[in-house]
């Protein structure tokens, strides 16, 4: 019986065998969605919207303070 032949990889390492025998790599599926930011607000300004909307839902912001400082954010990103 003869050993099953590898084919090699682009990187020099050869593919592991999959439960089928075929010596062909599975292709890389990924996690998850891919991080696309067009001119969205970055995480750490996400991150300081949300705080400010949790203060002003609590009542520790007025309607004015919560639009000058989501303004002020949003401002700082080109977004509207």
């Amino acid at each position: 019986m003869a050993t099953p032949v590898l084919s090699r990889r682009r990187d020099g390492l050869r593919a592991r065998p999959g439960a089928s025998g075929v010596g062909t790599p599975r292709p890389f599926a990924g996690f998850g969605r891919p991080r696309i930011t067009r001119g969205g607000p970055t995480a750490d300004q996400r991150q300081d919207i949300h705080t400010l909307t949790r203060q002003h839902q609590r009542g520790a912001l007025t309607d004015a303070e919560y639009a000058a400082a989501l303004a002020k954010i949003r401002g700082a990103s080109g977004e509207r």
